[in-house]
């Protein structure tokens, strides 16, 4: 009889595990960001264009949070500090 009980949760428990296994999703991560481009610096001031992550910019006067950039197609605005990277990440 312990045979049996053993062999029955050992069984139970083998479709437990590949019934999960079974239906999962494969996923990607995604990195893309979209950056704000304002006319000054605040959340409160208004947006002027969005840029991607990748997207080169000037930037004019740096700042401890905020920075003065000018985007390819001569627009200057305001973005965050903190993303903005000197490498090129995609």
């Amino acid at each position: 009889m312990k045979h049996i009980t053993k062999f029955i949760v050992f069984i139970g428990f083998f479709l437990i595990v590949f019934y999960n296994t079974a239906h999962a999703e494969t996923m990607y991560v995604s990195d893309v960001l979209k950056l704000t481009v304002r006319t000054g610096k605040g959340q409160d001031y208004k947006i002027i264009a969005v840029i991607q992550s990748g997207q080169t910019v000037e930037v004019l006067q740096p700042e401890d949070e905020w920075a003065l950039v000018r985007l390819d197609d001569g627009k200057e605005g305001w973005v965050l500090t903190r993303y903005l990277t000197r490498q090129n990440n995609k």
